[in-house]
This record gives structure tokens, C-alpha cells and sequence, in this order.
């Protein structure tokens, strides 16, 4: 196993404005090295090639930051393998960050993630946002985000009942996905800002939009 390059990760992340210490680096490869030997065995992720799963998930989920403040309480839908929810607390570890997915075995994997990694106020839950209403956890966070699970729409329908007033929704897609998608914000939301982003070595590109609760 080739390994994560740190050098790489470093500068790819400091050009999106995101500094990683030497900590933090070596936080980045060994939970590298555990998606790639669980996901021999578990379905984790299609990406086998250290680059791709380097810039289309580390650096990927790292795209949003900016948009989160310090101290957050983050609730990231669909974590699956942990994107974006464990590559954002590990660059911000103020954020106090649950991970919500409704397989089982990704939810495993996500803990195992989070005590090899010794991460603090990080919890992985099992289950689907719309049944968090049901376990009286509605409303407690400051930022959702997902990476593509529900549409530009579904994710406003799901995300609305779990943020506080003010709380920001943050929608990573592609250009192409959310062209038309965009311009329908559902009522309870207004729409603060996007912007665009390109994965480095041109691996992708992204749509980053910011909608707050009023």
C-alpha cells in the first residue's frame, strides 16, 4: 500500500485556506490506511487509487469550511464512510460534529474511525434525519451538510426541522446537478451565497451553496 501523501494533502489543502498540522496530517493517513483495508471487506467506497480517494473525498469534504464557524455543532446526513463529517473535524477540531447514516456498517466503521483517531466531540448515530424528530434531536444544529444524498430540494424538506434559526444548510453538488435545482429555495430558507470549486489536478467540479434558516 502506496500510503496518503501528506505533502500533497498539505498543499492542496492550504490553497483551499484550510493549514493542517503534522497532527493533523497523520490523522489524515491513518484513517486513509483504514478506509482502504475496510473497504476489502465492507463496501466503504468506490475510489481504490490513493489520489482519487485523497482529493475526491479528504479534500472534497474539506471544500466547505470556510462557511463553518468555529464551535459549530455540525450534523452531517449520509456520512457513509465518514465524508464530510470526520475530514471537517479533524481541520476544525472546535466543531462538535455528529454523523448521521442509515447503514449499519458504515456506522461501524465510522466509530472504529473515531476512536483510532482519539476524536472528541464527534459521535456517529444510526439512523435517517427524517427520524430524528422522533428522538427528540430536532432543531440542536447549527450547520448540515451532505454530500449528494437528497436533492437541492429534499435536503431543505429534511435538513429544515433539524437546525436552529439561523443555522446554516451547506449543499455540495456539481454545477451540472444543481443548475436548475439552485433557484428553488423552499420557504424558511433564503439563500446567502455560492460559489464554485474545482478538485485539484481537475479531478472535478463543485457547487457550493450556502442557505440559512430564518
Amino acid at each position: 500500500m502506496k500510503g496518503l501523501d501528506q505533502e500533497f494533502l498539505a498543499q492542496e489543502a492550504a490553497k483551499i485556506g484550510v493549514t493542517l498540522g503534522q497532527v493533523q496530517l497523520q490523522q489524515f493517513s491513518l484513517y486513509h490506511r483504514e478506509l482502504k483495508a475496510w473497504n476489502k471487506k465492507v463496501n466503504l467506497t468506490s475510489l481504490q487509487d490513493d489520489l482519487d480517494i485523497l482529493i475526491k473525498h479528504f479534500i472534497d469534504s474539506l471544500l466547505p469550511l470556510r462557511f463553518i464557524p468555529h464551535h459549530s455543532s455540525l450534523l452531517d446526513i449520509g456520512s457513509g464512510a465518514g465524508f464530510p463529517g470526520i475530514p471537517l473535524k479533524i481541520a476544525a477540531p472546535s466543531l462538535q460534529v455528529t454523523l448521521l447514516d442509515s447503514t449499519l456498517k458504515k456506522v461501524f466503521f465510522q466509530r472504529h474511525i473515531i476512536r483510532t483517531l482519539g476524536l472528541k466531540g464527534i459521535g456517529a448515530v444510526h439512523g435517517r434525519a427524517e427520524e430524528l424528530g422522533e428522538k427528540g434531536e430536532t432543531s440542536l444544529y447549527d450547520v448540515i451538510t451532505s454530500r449528494a444524498l437528497y436533492s437541492f430540494v429534499k435536503l431543505q424538506d429534511v435538513g429544515k426541522g433539524c437546525l436552529k434559526k439561523k443555522g446554516r444548510l451547506i449543499v455540495v453538488t456539481t454545477p451540472q446537478r444543481v443548475q436548475e435545482e439552485e433557484k428553488q429555495v423552499r420557504e424558511g430558507f433564503r439563500r446567502q451565497e455560492a460559489e464554485d470549486a474545482v478538485l485539484p489536478l481537475n479531478k472535478g467540479r463543485r457547487r457550493i451553496i450556502l442557505l440559512e434558516k430564518i
